[in-house]
């Protein structure tokens, strides 16, 4: 829905006349560092500002208030940042500034201190900011809150190179061949390690052809065992898998497989992730009479496909979950979060240049600007 004239023109007003006391550079400072407050009049200023508005979220331990803004000078120019506060179940407030850091902030408590002249400065500017919030709301912060710091979601097909994502033809394939698969109703009761070794050797083979060939090369050899290829890529954590007496030994391995003694270890981790768990086989056993097969890491996407499409090639018994959506992923059709931290999801850091607003700005759906709902 398009603002309204007056608004706009409210708003541009707002931004030529209210001249912010914090500059970007200072928050900055301020945001990196953690600082611990006890003191009775800060812990009532708070409060008595939380007590405006509605928790964003609330429990019986704790309850946060997300967000109140914060206007800040930056190069000349207005613009605003999310402050949280956090009530802990130990009564401790908790201020931080997530656009800056996620480790920074402060601590605040009762006690006789006085109140930091950069903290007392920061809560008079969120209050002198307060009223035009509650005036233009939404409409004023799409104004003055930087797309840099926005969440949203983009689909992958908008930020990937055309080559590195399959034709919705090449999923359809896929996804109706493995189907079939499982209307053959192979199954497996029990492998050797030898077995074990070789099936994972089938989905190394498929995934990493041009890396075995570099390794081919370095050993100046045209052969490599299933062995090699397993120490090369599998986790080596084996709870004593590569340790069997008999490799050929069925008995041997399904021994050692229900003893559990491996427990604890990754032997089946076929393709190890350092950032989280990569590729899993896991052999048959006495519920599933077929190999298991996942992915964790979406980085390995691309490469399970070519492992499930060699697993069904040489009908080898498997059953696996989630492929459609791993099929929708490569594809590009599966979302990556915009501007939102994290140590373990593939995200997309958006920085509203010309180039990636021309690129990328009109196929990101943003979220909607959380705004506090007054009492």
């Amino acid at each position: 829905m398009p603002v309204n004239t007056e608004i706009i023109h409210n708003i541009r007003n707002i931004r030529d006349s209210f001249f912010p006391k914090i500059t970007f550079s200072s928050l900055q400072k301020i945001a990196e560092q953690h600082t611990e407050i006890a003191s009775d009049n800060f812990y009532g200023q708070i409060e008595a500002l939380a007590s405006q508005f509605r928790p964003g979220s609330q429990s019986e331990f704790e309850s946060k208030w997300e967000y109140f803004y914060l206007p800040l000078e930056r190069e000349g120019e207005m613009i605003c940042t999310a402050v949280r506060i956090f009530l802990s179940y130990e009564k401790i407030y908790y201020i931080s500034f997530p656009d800056f850091s996620r480790t920074g902030g402060a601590g605040v408590k009762k006690g006789a201190d006085s109140i930091p002249d950069d903290y007392a400065l920061i809560f008079d500017e969120i209050s002198r900011f307060l009223p035009f919030i509650k005036e233009h709301g939404a409409a004023l912060l799409d104004e003055l809150y930087p797309y840099t710091w926005r969440r949203g979601r983009i689909r992958r097909k908008y930020i990937c190179h055309p080559s590195t994502l399959i034709s919705e033809k090449e999923g359809d394939r896929l996804l109706a061949a493995y189907q079939k698969h499982l209307e053959k109703k192979l199954s497996l009761t029990e492998i050797s390690l030898n077995d074990y070794l070789k099936t994972a050797a089938i989905c190394y083979r498929a995934a990493f052809a041009d890396d075995i060939q570099m390794i081919l090369r370095r050993m100046q050899t045209t052969e490599i065992s299933d062995k090699i290829l397993h120490k090369h890529w599998a986790d080596g954590r084996h709870g004593g898998m590569l340790f069997l007496e008999d490799p050929d030994s069925k008995e041997e391995y399904m021994d050692w497989l229900f003893s559990r003694k491996w427990e604890g270890a990754h032997p089946f981790e076929i393709v190890y992730s350092g950032n989280v768990h990569g590729i899993y086989l896991y052999p048959p056993d006495k519920e599933e009479h077929r190999y298991r097969v996942f992915v964790v890491d979406p980085f390995y996407n691309h490469h399970f496909l070519k492992m499930v499409a060699a697993l069904m090639e040489n009908n080898i018994p498997f059953v696996t979950s989630g492929l459609d959506k791993i099929v929708e992923y490569c594809r590009g059709e599966s979302y990556i979060h915009v501007n939102v931290p994290s140590m373990r999801e593939e995200i997309f850091r958006y920085m509203h240049t010309d180039e990636e607003r021309d690129k990328y700005f009109s196929h990101i759906e943003w979220d909607k600007i959380q705004i506090l709902e007054a009492v």
